[in-house]
């Protein structure tokens, strides 16, 4: 069995062309794969961002409209009648 391996090796390593031809079949499906592992990755860190955008943006202006709400109504609170 090694010897028929050993011998294919062989014959394609002197042909550039035989060895190219062979790892066709083996390159493409490989790198189809990993385009689409690298689309889902790219997918998922938008997603991810998109998220973390959204969280931090309305987190940030509910806490900054709380504030403010909190100091007019002690504005008006210290403020005296008349």
């Amino acid at each position: 069995m090694w010897v028929l391996v050993l011998d294919r090796w062989q014959a394609m390593a002197g042909s550039g062309a035989k060895l190219t031809a062979e790892l066709v079949h083996y390159l493409i499906p490989l790198r189809d794969w990993a385009l689409g592992r690298a689309a889902g990755l790219g997918n998922g860190i938008l997603s991810l961002s998109l998220g973390v955008f959204i969280c931090f943006s309305t987190g940030t202006a509910g806490a900054l409209g709380k504030a403010e709400k909190q100091y007019s109504i002690e504005s008006v609170e210290s403020r005296p009648l008349g």
